[in-house]
């Protein structure tokens, strides 16, 4: 008798993540293979940290990132992850823009339709400044 093999349960919090261009979306991937293989970007040449924080944008806003960065003319460009840190880092700041504008709006939404009660509980947490109205 054999005995049946060994299997072990790896949970997937524990698996490792993928990091540099495999830790980005399918379509910000395609742009910049398609940089190597054209010679435009050498393997390297992009710093694991800028492609850490390419990766933890909104994959639309990856895609975004990654088609202005393959609009200039690469040949020109001596530190490209420097000139696409600079890139993700304005557009990093617009989606916190935009993620804190929809939360605005939303909670103005919500404040509206909140009881009396609860609304003087909010104003005295804002006056207490616990939150803030923005």
């Amino acid at each position: 008798r054999t005995a049946p093999p060994v299997t072990t349960y790896i949970p997937p919090s524990t698996l490792p993540k993928p990091t540099g261009v495999a830790a980005l979306s399918a379509p910000a991937q395609t742009v910049l293979t398609g940089l190597e293989a054209i010679g435009l970007l050498l393997a390297g040449d992009l710093e694991a940290g800028v492609l850490h924080a390419l990766a933890a944008l909104d994959p639309k806003v990856q895609l975004e990132v990654v088609t202005k960065f393959s609009e200039v003319d690469l040949t020109t460009i001596n530190k490209k992850s420097g000139f696409l840190a600079g890139i993700v880092r304005r557009y990093a700041g617009q989606q916190a823009t935009g993620y804190a504008q929809q939360l605005t709006y939303v909670m103005a939404g919500v404040h509206a339709t909140l009881t009396p009660a609860a609304q003087a509980k909010l104003n005295d947490m804002m006056a207490l400044g616990t939150i803030s109205a923005t």
